[in-house]
């Protein structure tokens, strides 16, 4: 291998040499593709682990990005703590507001439940939005839960729902669709959106959990 194309590569990014080696002996020995592999490399990465799209990866991965820095592991940390850190809004109208309900999915590990923390399974709906389909939350309650009984849908804190119980929301929602959409455009597709997010959340979570942000 070439020591000089090895020196170009690392002048260019802080790699150990066995590393740089290996990068420049999987591209023949080009220094610019084995850059370009590195950082393709690393979006890839980021999106399997955050399942995000290619183009948030690529943008939150250069934010953090430091030729000079030589543990790259800390970048590629920090992007995908970042982009877990961003709640998917679904809204009918205002996806700026503060205030509302966060829905994200667990599962059973042990004694306890596990939250996801991948981006897609995190959301928050706005307390406008969510006032309309309110009614089929709390006419569950009082609800028995593994953590014991809820008398009430709390608007200010956690609430609890397992698989069976929620699926059971759904289909009261579903079931009155046409009367909570009447002559709402932007509300039917809001709906529309809620409802597959739940659908695909139901096929994995065990517990479904609405945090209040009143």
């Amino acid at each position: 291998m070439d020591i000089e194309k090895i020196k170009n590569l690392r002048s260019q990014l802080a790699l150990p040499i066995g590393y740089a080696q290996q990068l420049l002996q999987q591209n023949q020995g080009n220094v610019q593709k084995s850059i370009q592999a590195y950082h393709q490399q690393n979006i890839a990465r980021i999106c399997q682990e955050t399942e995000c799209e290619e183009s948030l990866a690529k943008m939150t991965y250069w934010r953090f990005f430091n030729p000079k820095q030589t543990d790259h592991e800390h970048c590629i940390a920090k992007a995908i703590k970042n982009i877990n850190a961003t709640i998917t809004v679904i809204s009918s109208h205002d996806p700026h507001s503060k205030i509302g309900f966060i829905m994200w999915g667990e599962t059973q590990s042990g004694d306890y439940y596990q939250p996801f923390i991948a981006r897609k399974h995190v959301i928050f709906v706005p307390s406008d939005d969510f006032d309309i389909i309110l009614p089929y939350f709390k006419q569950v309650f009082p609800l028995q839960i593994p953590y014991g009984m809820e008398d009430s849908f709390d608007y200010c804190g956690l609430n609890w729902f397992d698989n069976g119980t929620f699926q059971q929301i759904i289909n009261n929602i579903k079931a009155n669709q046409n009367h909570i959409c009447v002559d709402n455009l932007d509300y039917q597709q809001f709906l529309q959106h809620l409802l597959a997010w739940w659908d695909e959340l139901l096929s994995y979570a065990q517990m479904i959990v609405v945090e209040g942000t009143l």
